[in-house]
């Protein structure tokens, strides 16, 4: 197995307060269980996997020595290191097929638990709002509470605010082009399992969100990326060339603050986007999940308020406006496509669950308030978070981003895969940029959320201080003698 693979399926191997050694062989020991490294498979050489763990040679030697003490590996010389079956009699209803489309992938990570001492800089969950703010629900829910069977395009109240919230930005929509789904990434995966047969093509923003990678391997497509320019979004010259060249099932893209860069896409690239697609007969699916999150720019009209011919389909979502755990999202589409999506989301879960539906419509009611409290929580974050990295971190490089949860950081010079394993040993946790490509690059950059307390930020850049001082001292110590906190 290749190193970058194994470093991603151990997870959060170095929180502990074993030598770094016993930790790494838990770890190892570990995702052989979980069917994340398969049996008979070959481990990395000591020297590589040191240097992508950001750690010592001897620690890995070590590991390995212990593992093939307790039977979990064998090494022969010049054949390498191989995985053996788990020495405990459990370990047979493990041995299941690895999926590495769900397996190691961040958006599985952010669903467990993680120690109270780690701070979570990898995920984009912003806290919810002032919930008793936004009105009360009693007469929502007994008005779905009447209702005795399922509603598999959404609660058709909800599903007329959102057309009525569309009409307003200027692309009249009426409720029957509304599908309601749980979350914006269920509206993803429908999409592949509506559009998407093994071996299809698939064209993305490179780089882009992971779950929306995972959900269209998940159904064997092929991902072509279109690398995205820090200012003006999805280059449209390189897309215009890709076109020329192959018949992509759809584009996907999030235009407006784009995750991870935080680039907004101007009006006229917009339009020149939509005209490119008509052209060329292509459907784009635009991701809005998090256009509501202006802090100093205004977000442009959707990519929808320029199509002619309904190319575009829109995702939208309430999670990072209002609350995570609400699980409402939508897709916006034409009639015969919503049909289509409803009769794919039945055989899923038969409907979104509908007291989340009745919350989400009378919260609604507030969007314009809710985006201006989101703004003010936001902002202040996003300024101290940049002015901590200029204090203590100014080698870093990075854009201001206008809008969002996210800056988009460039470690000069730097594998960020292998620092992050350094931060996690400082009790920070973070998602290198490779995670968010479609080809593995951009390997010398992070995401880094602005979304946590002020106190969260401090401490958490502080931590992040003292990695990269560690990390500069490497070439002249050994790795594993370097001081962490867990």
């Amino acid at each position: 197995m290749e190193c970058t693979e194994v470093v991603k399926r151990l997870g959060k191997w170095p929180v502990g307060n074993q030598p770094l050694y016993q930790l790494l062989a838990e770890g190892l020991k570990k995702a052989i269980l979980e069917g994340d490294i398969p049996l008979a498979s070959r481990l990395p050489p000591e020297r590589a996997f040191a240097a992508a763990l950001a750690v010592s040679r001897s620690t890995v030697v070590a590991a390995y020595a212990l593992l093939r003490e307790e039977g979990w590996l064998e090494s022969r010389q010049g054949s390498g290191t191989k995985v053996l079956m788990p020495p405990i009699p459990s370990a047979r209803t493990l041995e299941t097929v690895y999926n590495p489309s769900t397996a190691d992938r961040p958006i599985t990570e952010q669903m467990f638990d993680k120690p109270d001492n780690l701070i979570d800089f990898s995920a984009g969950i912003p806290a919810a709002l002032d919930l008793a703010r936004l009105g009360q629900t009693h007469y929502d829910i007994s008005l779905i509470m009447a209702e005795k069977h399922y509603l598999a395009q959404g609660w058709p109240v909800l599903r007329r605010a959102l057309a009525q919230l569309y009409t307003r930005q200027g692309i009249p929509t009426n409720e029957d082009q509304i599908l309601i789904t749980n979350g914006a990434q269920q509206a993803i995966a429908l999409l592949a399992a509506l559009y998407l047969q093994p071996g299809d093509m698939v064209l993305l923003e490179n780089p882009t969100y992971f779950g929306a990678m995972d959900a269209f391997r998940q159904v064997g497509a092929r991902l072509n990326g279109i690398p995205v320019d820090l200012t003006t979004g999805i280059r449209l010259d390189l897309l215009q060339t890709a076109l020329s060249g192959m018949r992509p099932r759809f584009l996907y893209l999030t235009p407006t603050f784009q995750n991870p860069t935080g680039a907004v896409m101007p009006v006229e690239h917009r339009k020149k986007l939509v005209q490119l697609a008509e052209q060329n007969d292509l459907v784009v699916v635009e991701d809005n999940t998090l256009s509501d999150l202006e802090l100093d720019q205004a977000a442009p009209p959707p990519l929808a308020a320029f199509s002619q011919d309904d190319k575009v389909i829109t995702v939208g979502s309430m999670s990072k406006l209002f609350w995570t755990g609400l699980r409402i999202g939508w897709v916006r589409a034409t009639p015969a496509i919503i049909t289509r999506l409803a009769r794919l989301k039945v055989v899923n879960d038969l409907g979104a669950g509908m007291v989340n539906q009745a919350l989400a419509a009378r919260w609604l009611e507030n969007y314009a308030q809710a985006k201006e409290w989101r703004k003010q929580e936001l902002l202040p974050r996003r300024d101290q978070t940049i002015r901590l990295l200029q204090e203590h971190l100014p080698e870093w490089e990075y854009n201001r981003p206008g809008g969002g949860i996210f800056l988009w950081v460039k470690l000069a010079g730097v594998n960020a895969g292998a620092f992050a394993q350094l931060a996690m040993r400082y009790g920070v946790i973070l998602l290198p940029g490779n995670m968010m490509s479609v080809d593995e690059s951009y390997s010398q950059y992070i995401r880094l959320p602005f979304l946590h307390d002020h106190a969260h930020i401090q401490d958490g850049i502080s931590r992040l201080s003292r990695a990269w001082q560690a990390h500069g001292l490497l070439n002249k110590n050994d790795a594993s003698t370097v001081n962490f906190i867990v």
